[in-house]
């Protein structure tokens, strides 16, 4: 799932805040790079069983991949042992992060799959890095 995410996450700076760590979104609900919710971070730290992560950490861009990671890997485990391709697998992993556990299963969530794989596709799968805007 690593080398997955390590695609994946810098796609989804880009969709979700265009890599701006001090991002504000969903009228002050969503904040930071990965634009995560005060809900996704009390669900983290469920994940890890114990109160890891802040609200404040939404906008340290390290803690908020970290967050990502767990959450992914977490609610991502079953589209990881599909056989599809990489692709499919950054999309349905994409719609987790946009809709929550079941985001994949969601209508709501097929834009948002086509973004992450437009994305995809415009890098070639390279990109594993996107400059982080101050």
């Amino acid at each position: 799932m690593n080398g997955l995410l390590n695609i994946l996450i810098p796609i989804l700076m880009l969709i979700e805040s265009n890599a701006n760590p001090n991002a504000i979104g969903d009228k002050g609900a969503s904040v930071g790079v990965l634009q995560i919710k005060a809900i996704t971070v009390k669900d983290v730290n469920r994940i890890v069983g114990k109160n890891q992560f802040t609200l404040s950490d939404r906008k340290d861009v390290k803690k908020s991949i970290a967050m990502c990671r767990i959450y992914l890997g977490h609610y991502g485990k079953k589209i990881m042992q599909r056989p599809i391709s990489t692709r499919e697998k950054l999309k349905l992993l994409g719609r987790i992060w946009n809709g929550g556990p079941s985001g994949y299963k969601k209508r709501a969530t097929y834009r948002y799959s086509l973004k992450v794989e437009k994305l995809y596709r415009q890098y070639g799968g390279k990109l594993e890095s996107v400059p982080v805007k101050n």
